[in-house]
């Protein structure tokens, strides 16, 4: 009986995990410009699911001006796998729009295997 309560949870939290990649994966950043003038994004996704391993996670970078403004968005994929407790991390060199103060990533969407 315990071993079959045991399998029903691990499968539960699975399909949770599966339904809802966004509550599992978090991502941290930090840019600066480099001498070429280019913003320059460096950070990591991690995954704190316990068994769902998510791909392709799509990213949201937003460029946000000394008054909080959004002045442009962009989306960047990541086609990697993101398994749990190892975390991904990413460097990207981009063209911001003028203005822009500070640079805010929010993960979008996600798949899983």
């Amino acid at each position: 009986m315990g071993l079959l309560l045991l399998v029903s949870i691990s499968a539960c939290r699975r399909t949770i995990e599966r339904a809802e990649p966004l509550k599992y994966l978090n991502i941290t950043s930090d840019h600066h410009t480099n001498l070429l003038g280019q913003t320059v994004i460096e950070g990591s996704i991690s995954n704190t699911a316990t068994s769902t391993t998510y791909k392709d996670v799509d990213v949201q970078i937003s460029y946000i001006s000394e008054t909080d403004a959004v002045i442009g968005t962009e989306d960047q994929i990541f086609y990697v796998y993101v398994p749990p407790r190892k975390p991904f991390a990413f460097k990207i060199k981009t063209d911001a729009p003028a203005q822009t103060a500070t640079v805010k990533l929010k993960i979008v969407t996600a798949k899983t295997e």
